[in-house]
């Protein structure tokens, strides 16, 4: 059986939560990567902030954060197949007005 041999860490676990927020925090915003880091690291404790990722690692997550609902959609193969998105077929002119292309 696997035995532990080390001491449980609470900055480990603060900073997790940190990258948790980071996460949750660019998918709700259009912050720069930086900006989002930022936001939410900060009044963090030394310990905690030497457990986080460094910082080009967080913006990585951050991409691949937003990335996961930017996709686009897949070439179709056959025009029967092809199915454009509602969120494709209009524009933001204003903030909150949307206007189909």
């Amino acid at each position: 059986m696997n035995m532990h041999n080390h001491e449980p860490s609470v900055a480990k676990v603060a900073a997790d939560k940190i990258v948790t927020k980071i996460k949750k925090r660019a998918l709700e915003t259009q912050k720069s990567t930086c900006q989002v880091i930022n936001e939410c690291a900060q009044n963090t404790d030394v310990a905690c902030q030497g457990a986080l990722p460094n910082q080009q690692a967080l913006k990585k997550l951050i991409r691949r954060k937003r990335n996961e609902i930017n996709q686009a959609p897949s070439n179709p193969t056959t025009l029967a197949d092809l199915e454009i998105p509602e969120c494709y077929k209009m524009y933001e002119s204003e903030p909150e007005n949307f206007e189909n292309f």
